[in-house]
């Protein structure tokens, strides 16, 4: 089994995770203004993504132009990762690539303390990416604690590209954020990954 094999319900029983939802999780996120550059590129990538209507197309020209500019923003705070593999427990499931790893560390040539997993969502529907995410949050977090670093919670996104909905896992309690932020809000979206990497 690998991280895309999971489900949510899987990665609950699999994990023993106690799982609950907010209606608002990151409402006290402030948003970060995007830069004129990614508020361009997107006017015309959103549109073009939309009309090739592909998960290669939304991954390619929406989701990593805004994992980007977080990395170019604060280089000090984080590396990106992009199809990486994370081989954390292959015995227990916890294997395989993820879409995108932000790791809470400047170094971008090695992985090192994953703190966020993105996950791109199936067929446009959100609710097909948490088992993914939440497989590759467990991921992390094992990575982490295997290596004696950085404790403390694991982030999660998961995103049409055109929506993102994002998830907080600390020890065995994972908690949905019920809230679905539109590209559109793109600072409100930046604003909630700048706070889960401690900008």
């Amino acid at each position: 089994m690998a991280y895309s094999d999971f489900t949510l319900d899987q990665v609950r029983t699999t994990f023993g995770l106690r799982v609950s939802e907010h209606s608002d999780l990151f409402a006290s996120a402030a948003e970060l203004t995007p830069s004129p550059w990614l508020v361009t590129y997107l006017n015309g990538s959103v549109p073009l993504a939309r009309a090739m209507n592909t998960g290669k197309a939304r991954s390619e020209l929406i989701i990593a132009p805004v994992l980007t500019e977080l990395r170019l923003r604060f280089p000090e705070l984080c590396s990106l990762f992009s199809g990486a593999e994370l081989n954390a427990d292959p015995e227990r499931g916890l294997r395989g690539y993820c879409d995108f790893i932000i790791a809470k560390s400047a170094v971008q040539h090695l992985l090192e303390a994953p703190l966020l997993l993105v996950a791109g969502a199936k067929n446009s529907d959100l609710a097909t990416g948490y088992g993914q995410c939440a497989a590759g949050m467990m991921g992390a977090q094992y990575f982490n604690e295997t290596r004696g670093g950085l404790p403390g919670a694991i982030f999660g996104a998961v995103t049409t590209g055109e929506n993102w909905a994002f998830a907080k896992l600390e020890a065995t309690s994972l908690v949905l954020d019920m809230q679905a932020y539109p590209i559109n809000r793109v600072g409100k979206i930046l604003g909630i990954l700048r706070d889960m990497i401690g900008g």
